[in-house]
């Protein structure tokens, strides 16, 4: 099939790579070059260096409110349009602009975690399941209707960088099958369950710092969900640190060094991080 392809971030690399290899991928979208580090240099997302390795046409709209824009996407005359975490809100003549429409890889079990920050919130909450939907996208903030959903267990060892690595994988895996069953007019999408939404609002990182009231399974989760990005913190003896990984502990070890009371037991650290240094595991 003739595609177009939006994403930007790291979560988009797979889909667009399978994308690549088997079918017709005629354009690639996604946020434009922005300024990073000290130097300010503009830098590509990681899917514009991967189109460009492709040699696929890269385009970089702020938005879609330039006639001009969207008529140049319509005249493309793909048959579908597959977006993975792009940033930028498509209206509705975009998605209406492809014979299939627009799918969307979304990281959560939609309805629950709709929104800019699922992987992360669902291993804050605990949820039993974390998982991946492909869905038909419209107008409304990840509310259109679903194809499939893969998921897994929510086990223990889990931080957002690996469940993020593990559903980007199986995201892509997952449109492809789906893309075969509605060409092929074998799927068709159902309406998300309106009693089960929840919104995965974005990480801000004044909501990073550790609250050592909340119970131990909490906080554990907290450091789990932030990891490896934005990072939970706390102040050891005056000093901001990172903690990137912890287990919980007897009270025998609470008078070691980074161990921390919880509202029902003890915390040490295992990975921690002073500002401006490297990780230090413990």
């Amino acid at each position: 099939m003739k595609i177009i392809f939006m994403g930007s971030s790291d979560f988009a690399v797979p889909a667009l790579e399978i994308l690549q290899k088997q079918h017709d991928v005629l354009a690639v979208y996604t946020k434009a070059p922005s300024p990073s580090g000290r130097g300010l240099k503009m830098n590509k997302t990681i899917i514009h260096k991967i189109a460009d390795t492709y040699h696929i046409p890269v385009y970089t709209p702020k938005n879609f409110k330039n006639d001009a824009d969207v008529h140049f996407l319509q005249s493309l005359q793909a048959d579908m349009i597959v977006v993975a975490s792009y940033g930028i809100l498509l209206p509705e003549n975009i998605l209406n602009s492809a014979v299939y429409g627009a799918l969307n890889i979304h990281g959560s079990v939609l309805p629950r975690w709709r929104g800019a920050a699922p992987i992360h919130r669902a291993i804050m909450a605990g949820d039993e399941y974390l998982g991946v939907t492909i869905m038909q996208m419209s107008a409304g903030l990840d509310e259109g209707n679903i194809f499939d959903i893969w998921s897994m267990p929510h086990t223990d060892d889990l931080t957002t960088g690996l469940a993020h690595d593990i559903l980007a994988k199986q995201g892509a895996d997952l449109l492809i099958k789906v893309m075969d069953k509605i060409v092929n007019h074998h799927l068709k999408a159902t309406p998300q369950l309106d009693d089960a939404i929840s919104y995965a609002h974005k990480i801000h990182k004044s909501e990073c710092e550790i609250n050592w009231n909340h119970t131990t399974d909490n906080i554990l989760r907290f450091i789990r969900a932030l990891n490896p990005y934005p990072s939970a913190f706390c102040f050891y003896k005056n000093i901001r640190y990172k903690i990137h990984s912890a287990c919980a502990v007897s009270e025998n070890e609470q008078n070691q060094e980074f161990v921390f009371k919880t509202n029902d037991g003890y915390i040490r650290a295992t990975c921690i991080q002073e500002e401006n240094k490297n990780k230090k595991y413990l």
